[in-house]
């Protein structure tokens, strides 16, 4: 790639790409936060967690109808859940999540829970806490007490 320096006072040549070169895309560089990487400082615009994602979102989170978040319809996450002693291999892949609503579904697999059923898959409904859901839920004769063991 051949690129031109500018003269003073003008803004510098594009770049030409060599045949079979390709385009340079826009990245979002990483942003170094006051007070080192173990600061708890965030600046408004991006948040903690923006800032903090290696790698960083797209950049383009701002279009209507892009993932900003890792909790999206077809978002897969695997995993071990471990019991008693003993850890399965779990996958959960999203099906349906509505933000708005604050519902979510999707399928679980687990290996190795039983010896009759080497994988098992099943299907869940869940809420997601927000105002619409709060953590205590008030359902299914649930208090504090229990609603924190589940947890």
């Amino acid at each position: 790639r051949a690129e031109r320096a500018a003269s003073p006072g003008r803004a510098p040549a594009p770049a030409t790409l060599a045949p079979g070169d390709p385009p340079e895309m826009p990245v979002r560089s990483e942003r170094r936060r006051a007070g080192g990487a173990g600061s708890s400082a965030s600046s408004p615009a991006t948040g903690a967690a923006a800032s903090s994602l290696v790698p960083p979102p797209p950049i383009n989170t701002a279009q209507p109808g892009v993932a900003t978040s890792l909790l999206y319809s077809g978002a897969k996450f695997r995993g071990q859940q471990r019991s008693k002693g003993n850890a399965y291999e779990v996958e959960v892949v999203m099906q349906h999540v509505d933000m708005e609503n604050s519902y979510l579904c999707g399928y679980l697999k687990i290996k190795g829970l039983t010896e009759e059923y080497p994988t098992l898959t099943t299907f869940f409904e869940g809420e997601i806490i927000s105002k619409k859901h709060p953590f205590l839920t008030r359902k299914w004769d649930a208090d504090e007490d229990v609603d924190r063991k589940h947890w």
